[in-house]
């Protein structure tokens, strides 16, 4: 009870572990092992379980006592049918003095069909329902993404009878139950046109083309982990919407790096935290690439000169380095001179723009006519992070 005291005084100024680790937070409380937190919690299933199998024996018994009374009260009311009608006597001679008569019942006749081939389908009765959708709650509870196979093996470790065994058969219960499993992010991507399959054909060719000159490759990503991260997938309470962890709040970390034919180069990851002033964007990702480059020339001319010390030079300057990288807009964007003009420029500026690349400007033109002069003859595309590269003799692809 003092350590528990202690842990309550030491919580004032803040939480000193987050919530959802209820373990560690019950660890910390009662200054046990965490065995010994693993040890309560399967004693308080199981005092629930034995609570829950005594409540379905007394509720059994009960029905069986009201099912003894309504039989002798429909035995009292048949008697009384009896006195008040008595049945023909017999014609013919019988030690009995009544003959009962016999009711006849119409039987349909079998089917011709074929009996039901396979095992028989199976049956939950509302508890084993309760209980399916008991675990599933407990385990968003306890801020942990519930998937079949999980389900079936706690529910299976409470009740070894459970007459479900198998995933399939679960995910069938859990949509009769009104579970949903559904895609957390809705993003179509048109990976079947023509844009984008003569896109394919033209990175595996000029990958292939690398490949053969001995060119060193290194593929570049990106990625962000979120405090509180979700899966693509999950499963979800149709009638409450409950099932999503994510929440808005947290940190959010950027993660920047390089993979080659050895794994991760270790050297040029980049990670940090994002807020209003430092973000993943076009200068950071500038700042980066000049960086990296540099670094990979100077360890490749390193690599040369402990390996072939006479034809180091040679070798450092024959050597190429390319970078794989995908389309996001911090890597597009283009260099001052190439950059074509904005349509929210004043005509004054757009005026300039045509006069820096020698493009005859018309004495008379509106502003929608300037910009269509300077979008048909836009100068060659050149991009901030390729020149940057380029310094280091190191190429860019995407």
């Amino acid at each position: 009870m003092f350590n528990v005291i202690q842990f309550v005084v030491r919580e004032t100024s803040g939480c000193l572990i987050p919530l959802n680790n209820v373990n560690d937070r019950i660890k910390a409380m009662l200054g046990i092992s965490m065995t010994s937190v693993e040890r309560l919690k399967r004693e308080i299933r199981e005092q629930e379980r034995e609570i829950l199998e005594t409540e379905n024996e007394r509720i059994a018994i009960q029905k069986k006592r009201d099912q003894e009374k309504q039989d002798k009260e429909n035995s009292a009311f048949r008697a009384t049918l009896r006195l008040r009608h008595p049945r023909t006597r017999s014609s013919s001679i019988s030690t009995a003095p009544y003959t009962t008569t016999r009711i006849f019942v119409p039987v349909a006749k079998p089917s011709n069909k074929s009996g039901h081939v396979g095992p028989s389908p199976i049956v939950l009765t509302d508890d084993q329902k309760e209980n399916i959708r008991y675990h599933v709650h407990l385990m968003l509870a306890e801020r942990v993404y519930p998937t079949t196979y999980k389900i079936l093996t706690r529910i299976l470790y409470d009740d070894p009878d459970f007459p479900i065994g198998s995933v399939p058969v679960l995910w069938r219960w859990m949509k009769k139950l009104g579970f949903s499993y559904k895609k957390t992010a809705k993003v179509i991507v048109p990976l079947d046109s023509l844009f984008y399959m003569a896109a394919r054909a033209r990175y595996f060719a000029k990958i292939n083309e690398l490949r053969n000159n001995g060119t060193l490759i290194f593929w570049h990503d990106e990625t962000w982990c979120n405090q509180n991260e979700e899966k693509t997938f999950i499963w979800t309470d149709k009638d409450t919407g409950s099932g999503r962890l994510r929440q808005n709040s947290g940190k959010r970390l950027a993660i920047s790096a390089l993979m080659g034919q050895s794994g991760f180069h270790a050297s040029s990851i980049d990670i940090f935290e994002c807020n209003e002033d430092h973000n993943m964007n076009s200068t950071h990702f500038l700042t980066w690439i000049d960086r990296t480059a540099s670094l990979l020339r100077k360890e490749l001319s390193k690599i040369c000169f402990l390996l072939f010390p006479p034809l180091s030079l040679i070798l450092e300057k024959d050597a190429k380095i390319v970078l794989v990288i995908d389309n996001a807009t911090w890597h597009n964007r283009l260099t001052q001179d190439t950059a074509p003009p904005k349509r929210s420029w004043r005509k004054e500026a757009i005026i300039q723009w045509l006069n820096r690349h020698n493009i005859v400007v018309p004495v008379k033109a509106v502003k929608a006519e300037l910009l269509e002069i300077a979008f048909n003859n836009l100068p060659e595309k050149k991009y901030e992070i390729d020149e940057a590269a380029k310094k280091y003799n190191v190429g860019i692809l995407r």
